[in-house]
């Protein structure tokens, strides 16, 4: 997915939680670039095997496993996204911390919407 198709599904689904504002769009298109790159990464990764452990020749020959170099950026991508999604009320703890009662919340019907107008 590309950027701006995530960046149109994190507003919308903002919006049906009832924690959208135009100020988060910075927040949104960071969070929208990091989903995009971490689909890219982990393409990569399942091209290369899915090896989570790779070896490395030190200069006196020894060998050392270390993490593979696209699981590393996968991981710490990951956590960043999850910050990420927390302070736009993306996750439960999130949207708690945005004063959401509760994950139940249902965006209002077209219906109303007209009749709070007259309200």
């Amino acid at each position: 997915m590309t950027a701006r198709q995530y960046q149109n599904r994190i507003k919308k689904q903002m919006e049906e939680l009832g924690t959208y504002k135009a100020e988060f769009s910075f927040i949104i298109e960071h969070l929208a670039k990091m989903l995009s790159d971490y689909d890219e990464i982990e393409t990569e990764f399942e091209k290369y095997g899915k090896r989570y452990v790779s070896n490395k020749v030190g200069k006196g020959g020894n060998v050392t496993q270390q993490k593979n170099q696209y699981y590393k950026i996968l991981e710490e991508l990951r956590g960043q996204m999850i910050v990420y999604a927390r302070d736009l009320g993306l996750t439960p703890k999130g949207l708690e911390a945005l004063g959401k009662k509760s994950m139940d919340h249902k965006p209002a019907s077209k219906l109303d919407k007209v009749l709070s107008l007259y309200a």
